[in-house]
């Protein structure tokens, strides 16, 4: 457990927090205050001094280092317990002088610029608890050390804040002279017997025992002035005391048959049942005489309501404390800390020990990393790679030779429909994703504490690890699904690397030096342009002119490096993800293997091909196998190229050999594989085909000069011109054309938002290919193209975007979406994560006035608002009228 912030805006949190409890809990609604419990804050301050920068919150003073998640907790209960809700501060700025911060908006609120409180406006409060510069929690009247998780009494059903409605009623009926009735004492004596009664078990039992002990440990450290282990045992403290506490609420209410400690009846039931069954008053009411009349029962509605009302509040209290006990998690770092947790409660009987510091030391790492915290870079790197990462990793990888399960088995013997049973892969598909997500976690938490270089290298050397995982996969149902998982982790892994590279300079390549500098270039063009400046503009056009040059001259090099199978040039031309690049690296690995004779590993990366719809990589790796073996064969195929069928591939034929070499019978493979990746194309709207509807003669007989000519006309510029916005539009135009029959326009829409993608255009994502029936959002596109800001929690595993005072919290694989005010909704679909979350639309495009634009041919998308998509709209309709213009009927 770490601190609060010890900042001023730590303290404002705080004091707003505390304020904002007085309108979930109405004064007169509190239950009577117990002074004798209390000191008056005069009469505290004429015996014990209280230090510069102590905080009184409710009933509580702490020392402002002092203050901890728990304790702010019950100091935030005292204020609701007592009425005093102002929080005050002693500012040791402006000499001890105390100040209400209740409504304070920075450091001029507790300096001289402000006006203090006088001390008669505190003299009259109460104190309970005191926090002081060393830690320990101390009663304020007898200053003894106290343990802060007794309060109240988690047996005291009197004193539970939950079973308030109950005590107040009961209180009512001892102080209303006038309730003397037989009715009245019968519900005085129900009432009374239900809170007076204190349940245990032999779990509260050991709950005691372990809290006792790590009281005592909680001490110790304070002793050693240890304070940051302190915290941690303090933390596990808390994480015991709910155990206890939520069976005593269970036993209350009943929330769970099934938790331990439950037996039979829960409390209120039972105590209910005795104004119900007579059974009970006849005990109550009868003399000797068992025929005696009963007298009838006045029912006390008040009573019955507040039973309901204690029901409600001890079943939210409940859930609360469920919610914080320390219960094995699914990440790796929920499991370390579960295992971490469970020896030191264990061990806290021993005391202080060189065992326990380094228990509690790998503790603190834990949360570090789960927090995002960089403290102690060598241990928590030392834990991640030691521990975590290879736990993370093995995970995975028993995760991806798990085959298809034995439900999909039952369904394919049921002969369910397919739907049903890809449904089944997906969701098994889905659990090995989410031990990506850990693994993914992992590797950044790593990466995070390493120097950019050796980050790099680590990254790229985990690509080539990954792939060999393909292994691993058994060769059933699932194997599709578990191929695309590990293609996942890739696309991650090199956006990774890239991100690594944006984040240091020294880093970059020179093709990515190249396109800075022609993105600053751009910059001062459009600075000219808006000063009117035409001149300044040209001579810049010329500067864009010659960095073109030398872009196209290094990508032709690339070019040349990637034909000769150099993978790092691959990731420099094609930036990170790319499904050509990935395409283009599985034919060479399959050339490869050929020529080394490993007959199932190019067979592997046909199957791969084939899986991407990748129908033209397979047609030339058709072709260049016959190549590798004269004589491989002859017969032409009937074009494996895009689309409908576009292009001039070719099928593996019978060669005058026979086929009896390697390379000719992988030829064939490979050329029979080609319709199969059209059919994949076809379905999944996916690979490098682009299916295209009927196409009207006029959009189709459209030139590329004049799509370019159009698009210059409306966006007020040409394409490489265009800033990151109007390329998007550009893209998003040029693939609605594509899609109306236009071949050209489809060809410029997939260069457009390849283009778009090596620059590193924000609003350009790779799809979500965990779901291809539907359409997705890249949180982060979505929040650069609404303008909300977008933040991703990899413990929490959430994505969060805000805007003013809107926000809009996901949570990986749950279909519910939370809005401001914690209010939830249902999606019909579930959020993704690939690399960073992924929204589905259908759910979401109402929120934040966006839309997702697919390009035909490629498994890339842009986001973009309505009115970007708008304006894409007014370039289709002015092609069409082009089309019609030059008098071809569309």
């Amino acid at each position: 457990m770490k601190k609060r912030t010890k900042t001023f805006i730590g303290i404002l949190a705080i004091a707003l927090c505390i304020a904002a409890a007085v309108l979930v809990k109405n004064l007169s609604s509190a239950a009577e205050f117990d002074t004798s419990k209390a000191i008056t804050f005069e009469e505290f301050s004429s015996k014990n001094a209280i230090d510069n920068t102590t905080l009184f919150i409710g009933t509580y003073l702490i020392y402002m280092d002092s203050v901890t998640d728990e304790l702010y907790t019950m100091a935030s209960a005292s204020a609701s317990d007592s009425g005093q809700f102002n929080t005050y501060y002693k500012s040791e700025i402006a000499g001890g002088a105390w100040f209400d911060i209740s409504d304070a908006e920075g450091i001029k609120d507790i300096s001289d610029s402000a006006t203090p409180v006088p001390i008669t406006e505190l003299n009259p409060l109460w104190i309970t608890y005191v926090v002081g510069k060393d830690g320990t929690v101390r009663d304020a009247k007898s200053m003894a050390i106290t343990n802060p998780f007794n309060v109240p009494d988690p047996y005291d059903l009197y004193n539970l804040p939950q079973m308030e409605p109950i005590r107040n009623q009961y209180d009512l009926l001892v102080q209303d002279e006038g309730a003397k009735g037989e009715s009245d004492d019968y519900y005085r004596t129900v009432l009374l017997e239900l809170l007076s009664y204190r349940y245990k078990s032999s779990r509260t039992d050991e709950c005691d025992q372990k809290i006792d002990s790590l009281f005592a440990l909680y001490n110790a450290y304070l002793n050693q002035d240890k304070k940051d282990e302190a915290d941690i045992v303090f933390e596990l403290m808390s994480r015991v005391d709910a155990v206890r506490r939520a069976e005593v609420m269970n036993w209350i209410i009943g929330a769970d048959e099934d938790a331990p400690g439950f037996e039979g009846e829960s409390a209120l039931d039972s105590y209910t049942a005795r104004f119900t069954t007579e059974a009970f008053r006849k005990e109550m009411f009868a003399d000797e005489d068992e025929d005696e009349k009963i007298p009838e029962l006045v029912i006390k509605s008040a009573v019955n309501d507040a039973m309901g009302d204690a029901r409600s509040s001890c079943n939210t209290a409940y859930n609360e404390y469920v919610s914080k006990q320390l219960i094995d998690g699914d990440t790796v770092l929920k499991h370390a800390e579960y295992l971490l947790s469970s020896q030191a409660i264990d061990q806290a009987s021993g005391g202080v020990s060189g065992q326990m510091d380094r228990i509690l030391s790998k503790l603190r790492f834990v949360y570090n990393i789960e927090s995002g915290v960089i403290e102690d870079i060598d241990g928590e790197l030392n834990l991640i790679e030691t521990e975590l990462l290879p736990a993370a990793q093995q995970n995975y990888i028993s995760a991806l030779s798990m085959g298809e399960p034995g439900e999909y088995k039952a369904a394919v013997s049921s002969n369910y429909e397919r739907g049903v049973r890809n449904q089944i892969l997906e969701d098994q598909k889905t659990q090995v994703n989410q031990k990506r997500t850990d693994l993914q976690m992992m590797i950044s938490s790593k990466t995070d504490r390493m120097d950019a270089r050796d980050a790099l290298e680590f990254t790229n050397g985990r690509i080539e690890l990954t792939n060999t995982w393909r292994g691993n996969i058994r060769n059933d149902a699932f194997k599709k699904k578990a191929s695309e998982t590990v293609d996942e982790h890739i696309e991650w892994l090199k956006q990774h690397a890239q991100s690594i590279i944006d984040s240091d300079s020294s880093l970059k390549s020179e093709l990515d030096l190249l396109k800075d500098r022609k993105d600053e270039l751009l910059e001062l063009k459009q600075e000219a342009l808006d000063d009117n400046d035409r001149n300044k503009a040209a001579k810049i056009d010329t500067m864009i002119a010659e960095v073109d040059k030398q872009i196209a001259a290094k990508t032709a090099e690339l070019e040349d490096a990637v034909a000769n199978g150099d993978a790092a040039a691959d990731v420099t031309l094609r930036g990170a993800g790319t499904e050509n690049g990935a395409n283009e690296k599985l034919k060479q690995k399959a050339i490869e293997a050929a020529n080394n004779g490993d007959r199932a590993g190019a067979l592997d990366a046909i199957n791969a091909l084939t899986e991407n719809g990748a129908a033209d990589a397979l047609s030339q790796l058709a072709n260049a196998l016959k190549d590798e073996n004269a004589g491989a064969g002859d017969g032409a195929g009937d074009g494996a190229g895009t689309g409908e069928g576009e292009g001039d591939g070719a099928d593996a034929g019978e060669g005058a050999d026979g086929g009896d070499s390697l390379a000719n019978e992988l030829a064939a493979s490979a050329g029979e594989a080609v319709e199969k990746a059209k059919e994949v194309q076809k379905t999944t709207g996916l690979g490098t085909g682009t299916e295209k509807p009927s196409a009207t003669s006029g959009i189709a007989s459209l030139t590329g000069n004049t799509l370019d000519s159009i698009l210059a006309d409306i966006l007020g510029g040409s394409f490489d011109s265009l800033d990151a916005k109007g390329k998007v539009i550009a893209a998003a135009a040029m693939n609605r054309v594509g899609k109306l029959g236009s071949g050209i326009a489809a060809q410029l829409a997939t260069t457009m938002i390849m283009t778009c993608r090596n620059e590193g255009n924000r609003y350009t994502y790779a799809i979500f290919e965990a779901d291809a029936a539907h359409t997705y959002f890249s949180a982060k596109a979505l929040g650069y193209a609404s303008g909300y800001r977008y933040s991703y929690s990899t413990s929490k595993q959430e994505a969060t975007l805000s805007s003013g005072g809107k926000v809009y919290r996901f949570k990986v694989n749950s279909n519910k979406v939370t809005l401001s005010g914690d209010v939830t909704k249902d999606m019909k679909y579930k959020t993704g994560f690939q690399s960073d979350a992924y929204i589905p639309e259908d759910d979401t495009a109402g929120f934040f006035d966006c839309k997702a634009e697919y390009i035909e041919s490629t498994k890339l998308a842009a986001c973009l608002p309505n009115r970007w998509s708008a304006k894409a709209d007014e370039i289709v309709e002015t092609c069409k009228k082009a089309a019609h213009a030059e008098g071809v009927e569309e």
